[in-house]
């Protein structure tokens, strides 16, 4: 079946663009991949993620590669073979660049490398202009310590492999995993309500069956009739949902993202779906047989799947978006207050703070909330578990639904979480 030129099969996504498959990057990317989709023990999901040491270091440009020609693991490319998606990079242990060869990347390939940045990347840059390093500072991640910034000349090779070797040793701390992503979603919370109405229904049925003068083996038949009730109608229906949670922290101007797409089948057999919710390529998928190809038009993307009723399909992807610094948490008098110190109204939010959980309410711009006893949640649902699980002593944390139209994932539940470290000690509300 024919493909555009910039659609990729699953393989493909996530090895780089399809010109450069015969690139010394691609091949590292292609043998990754493979590696991992013929592991036996990974049970059906497609999990591309490799140790840190183990991946390269990628090499661009003329000052990068003479600068790190003696540094172990290393691999150098051509800008043009540099990828468009931004998970192709979890495949590299940092990048090293150019300036010039920076301002020759193509509109894709630099929003993936902007993307990459604001998910905590690892890249060394070379002789770039004062004015473009602080625009990069301000769409990363992780407070920009995985960014590094070398002139073109006078660079001995050992201070480049110093800043190499510093790059590869930041850590980035982890987003929440697929079992926290799936109790945030309406699947995950309503298992418990599955089995009640599974063993009512054959309490209920057990109970008709006794009434009557039949053998206990026929009123045993009520537990195969009641899953067969259950299945047929809880199977009757296709369920898609996508959830995402993202993270910031106070003054940076992009959160980090994982989001999660399910999606359980409403009938067994060949299905083809459109996985347009996610923003970026996905870098784990859960299923049976599944096949995608992945457009950067989301209406372009296919996605084959052999369905089964009692496996979805679960699709993860990680990412960046960028954020306003709507709502901050201070402290003022010994108490923790949150401010709206955006110019529209602030949704409905939640503080963390000293162990303890406060619902916040709408805020005006400018206005001001301080936390009450009053406000304190006594019961916590799943986001608020998280968020609790999240935060560390010391550090307030606001959590809020994200308004669609966001730069988020289209038509997911996001919740994005601001984490101060620690709170400022001012005025209320002051800039």
């Amino acid at each position: 079946m024919a493909r555009s030129s910039k659609t990729w099969r699953a393989l493909l996504l996530l090895i780089g663009c399809a010109a450069a498959s015969g690139s010394a990057t691609a091949s590292y990317f292609a043998e990754s991949a493979t590696q991992h989709l013929q592991d036996d023990s990974i049970e059906h999901t497609r999990s591309l993620e490799s140790p840190l040491h183990d991946k390269p270091v990628v090499l661009v440009g003329k000052h990068a590669s003479a600068a790190l020609r003696h540094a172990a693991n290393t691999v150098t490319v051509a800008a043009a073979e540099l990828p468009e998606f931004s998970g192709i990079w979890q495949h590299a242990g940092a990048l090293a660049i150019d300036g010039d060869e920076l301002a020759a990347l193509g509109k894709p390939q630099l929003q993936a490398l902007l993307d990459y940045v604001g998910n905590c990347g690892r890249v060394l840059f070379f002789d770039l202009s004062d004015q473009i390093a602080d625009t990069l500072r301000q769409q990363a991640a992780c407070s920009a310590q995985a960014l590094r910034f070398l002139p073109a000349t006078s660079v001995h090779p050992l201070d480049a492999q110093l800043e190499i070797t510093q790059l590869l040793n930041v850590a980035t701390p982890a987003l929440p995993d697929a079992a926290a992503l799936h109790r945030l979603s309406s699947s995950g919370r309503s298992g418990i309500a599955y089995v009640s109405v599974l063993l009512g229904g054959f309490t209920l049925l057990f109970a008709l069956f006794s009434a009557f003068p039949v053998t206990r083996v026929t009123a045993l038949l009520a537990c195969p009739l009641t899953a067969a009730l259950v299945l047929l109608t809880g199977g009757s229906r296709q369920f898609e949902e996508t959830i995402a949670w993202a993270e910031t922290k106070n003054g940076e101007s992009v959160a980090r993202f994982v989001a999660q797409q399910s999606i359980h089948a409403a009938k067994r057999g060949s299905q083809t779906l459109q996985p347009g919710a996610l923003s970026s390529a996905p870098d784990r998928i859960a299923g049976e047989n599944v096949s995608i190809d992945w457009d950067t038009e989301p209406s372009a993307r296919r996605l084959d799947w052999q369905a089964t009723l009692f496996q979805p399909l679960t699709i993860t992807a990680h990412g960046s978006f960028p954020v306003t610094n709507l709502l901050r948490a201070q402290i003022s008098n010994d108490k923790v207050i949150v401010c709206n110190r955006g110019s529209l109204p602030s949704p409905e939010a939640f503080l963390h703070w000293q162990g303890q959980t406060y619902k916040v309410p709408s805020l005006a711009p400018a206005q001001q909330w301080r936390a009450e006893a009053d406000d304190f949640l006594g019961s916590f649902t799943a986001p608020l578990r998280l968020l609790s699980a999240r935060t560390s002593s010391g550090v307030a944390a606001i959590l809020y639904r994200v308004p669609s139209a966001s730069g988020a994932p289209d038509s997911a539940t996001v919740w994005l979480t601001r984490f101060e470290y620690p709170p400022v000690e001012s005025a209320p509300c002051e800039a």
